[in-house]
């Protein structure tokens, strides 16, 4: 800048230049007094933050906000919240401090912000390039967890079987007690006829431990009442399942499972009696059985449906078996009647029909008429 004047105004012009640097150096020291602060707050606190700003400040505090087009999460309640961004301009140490209590009393997020444009937008970069790199990490972690949980899936099963005898041993041994010389001390029921083999399962459990100690078994007397234990094989433990879920029988009593092998397939057959129908549960049931062996090394795969109709095979079985039975006496298949006995009726004291055990109308053949009530349908009674 080149000022030409004559020299009589020369201490004038001195004057001028003195005085334009001095407010230059006025406004360089005024600038790096005015701070920058940008806030990012709750979309519904924006009237609110706005007004105690302003009061707080006396009108001295400069605001200018801008709604979020992203939607944000709260990351400790994975809540949906809408936000906006704010910036406020304020000059002072102690506004600095109002603004700062102001923001954290409303749950605000603040973040300093240069003063240089050159610098902010070389932070707005890093910053950019910070959130590419998370994002990327963020989806490898994610293709490693989905990778690792598919090699994990197919040994789950496996798994959790394991994590249920661990437990249940340890279950177990929680219920013994120590004694004064380290040993562990347990009582227990066990049925007379596997004292022996209760006894070998010690020893093998012993010696496969290593341990240098062998386990005793004796046996206790005592007054309390033993629970009740039923021997059940293929056959009757699906029916003392079904007793059992009415209630167990006490120590001693009779046990209603065996009456239960034939009075429950029974009334079955009395409800379902068809011979068709019952047919098919028979084979149905039989095939099961027949299988079984077959059946019960893929057990594992099967789905809960036919596990529980496998488990049942020969209630099924017995159950097609006395359909059949009663179908035969209701003269029923497949809901169709039949005449495969005929009638065992005969008519006493008549001489005006001789040939009345001839007559279809009288001697009232299930066939005769399907689909109707054949006690009424078609007949004529005797009186008349």
């Amino acid at each position: 800048l080149v000022y030409i004047c004559p020299n009589s105004d020369f201490k004038k012009l001195i004057y001028i230049i003195q005085l334009e640097l001095k407010c230059k150096q006025q406004i360089q020291i005024f600038k790096k007094q005015w701070y920058q602060r940008r806030v990012r707050v709750n979309r519904t606190k924006i009237p609110v933050f706005e007004r105690v700003l302003w009061r707080a400040s006396r009108g001295k505090a400069l605001l200018r906000h801008m709604e979020i087009g992203e939607v944000l999460k709260d990351p400790a309640t994975e809540e949906e919240i809408p936000k906006s961004t704010f910036i406020v301009y304020f000059q002072g140490e102690q506004l600095k401090m109002r603004v700062k209590k102001i923001c954290e009393g409303l749950g605000a997020t603040t973040y300093p912000c240069k003063e240089d444009w050159e610098e902010r937008k070389q932070t707005e970069q890093e910053v950019e390039k910070r959130l590419t790199e998370l994002v990327s990490i963020l989806e490898e972690t994610k293709n490693h967890r989905f990778r690792m949980l598919n090699t994990v899936v197919s040994s789950i099963n496996a798994w959790i079987i394991q994590v249920r005898k661990v437990k249940a041993i340890y279950y177990t041994m929680n219920k013994f007690k120590k004694t004064e010389t380290g040993l562990l001390h347990a009582e227990g029921w066990c049925p007379k006829f596997q004292l022996n083999e209760v006894d070998r399962a010690l020893k093998r459990g012993a010696q496969a431990a290593g341990s240098g100690v062998a386990p005793v078994l004796n046996t206790i007397t005592t007054r309390k009442s033993p629970p009740t234990y039923h021997r059940t094989n293929k056959l009757t433990k699906g029916y003392q399942a079904i007793i059992d879920a009415y209630g167990v029988a006490s120590y001693q009593e009779i046990n209603p499972a065996i009456f239960t092998i034939i009075t429950f397939p029974f009334l079955f057959g009395i409800m379902f009696g068809d011979i068709g129908h019952g047919l098919v549960m028979f084979l149905a049931g039989l095939y099961l059985v027949l299988r079984e062996d077959f059946f019960l090394k893929r057990l594992k795969s099967y789905e809960e449906i036919f596990l529980m109709m496998f488990h049942g095979r020969y209630i099924i079985m017995m159950n097609g078996l006395f359909a059949i039975y009663a179908g035969f006496l209701y003269n029923d298949m497949f809901s169709l009647s039949l005449n495969i006995f005929g009638s065992s009726w005969r008519p006493t004291n008549f001489t005006q029909y001789h040939n009345v055990t001839k007559d279809a109308m009288y001697m009232l053949d299930p066939a005769m008429y399907p689909g109707k009530d054949h006690e009424y349908s078609g007949t004529r009674t005797f009186r008349d």
